[in-house]
């Protein structure tokens, strides 16, 4: 359709119910933007729910949210803003992303409790070896993680599917530590991190959940759950990616600081 998505929603907007015309605020001012969000992350922006979006695309002809992002795509390669105003869009871009960003970082520091910080640095002061076992798609993630706990503690591995059978059911035991890693809510890696923290709890392996997607199921099975990123369920993301450093460098700090605490300036 092109640019007919946009005549479409500039026509229809005194019909728009409330929720419409907030969703049709959005398209119209961050077109480009839209183009490149999740059904759920648009949601979030316009503070509806993925439903409305839906009905959204249906009451301006369209079939469904991606023909709505494909509509947009086409219609924005069609017309090129102006050279003022595409310098603005770019200037709104970075802010967007630097507010992401914070939000993702002040979301991550509000579960960073002083008890949270003590029981998870803890386990993995005592902890034999401590590994990250990540969904598909996720290595060069874990693959930091890991070695910002390795060079922090001396002790950190990164895993991802299709995990060590071996490792998991003979080789971990209660002298070990496992970071389960949770980056988006696809049921695949969601059914595979369930599986493995299953048999992980068997064994006796300390077992802490790190998402920033929401619950998953294989928290069920962890001692300690930790939720961090944008939104619960804005999983994916680089805020929520980034957020999820944090916790990490965060936990590892504490670690250092208990293995060489700062010096009492009152006694010196």
């Amino acid at each position: 359709m092109g640019r007919e998505v946009l005549a479409s929603i500039r026509t229809q907007y005194p019909s728009f119910t409330r929720v419409e015309k907030s969703i049709a605020d959005y398209v119209l001012d961050h077109g480009g933007e839209v183009v490149n969000l999740r059904i759920r992350e648009l949601a979030f922006r316009c503070s509806v729910g993925e439903s409305s979006i839906v009905r959204f695309c249906r009451t301006i002809g369209l079939g469904g949210y991606d023909d709505l992002r494909l509509s947009l795509a086409a219609a924005l390669e069609r017309e090129p803003l102006p050279a003022d105003e595409t310098e603005a869009a770019a200037g709104n871009i970075a802010d967007e992303l630097c507010r992401l960003h914070c939000q993702g970082l002040q979301n991550a520091r509000s579960i960073l409790k002083a008890e949270t910080l003590r029981a998870v640095s803890e386990k993995m002061l005592a902890a034999r070896q401590i590994y990250f076992f990540a969904p598909a798609g996720a290595h060069a993630l874990a693959a930091h993680l890991s070695d910002t706990v390795l060079q922090a503690i001396g002790k950190g591995v990164s895993l991802t599917p299709p995990y060590p059978k071996a490792l998991c059911r003979r080789e971990m035991n209660a002298q070990d530590l496992a970071f389960l890693l949770s980056t988006d809510t696809a049921s695949d890696n969601a059914d595979v991190l369930e599986s493995v923290a299953a048999q992980l709890q068997k064994r006796g392996v300390e077992l802490v959940s790190l998402s920033c997607c929401g619950k998953t199921p294989a928290q069920q099975y962890c001692q300690e759950k930790l939720f961090c990123g944008t939104i619960e369920f804005f999983g994916g993301s680089m805020p929520d990616r980034l957020a999820l450093c944090y916790v990490i460098e965060t936990l590892c700090a504490a670690c250092v600081a208990e293995i060489h605490p700062f010096p009492d300036m009152d006694n010196e």
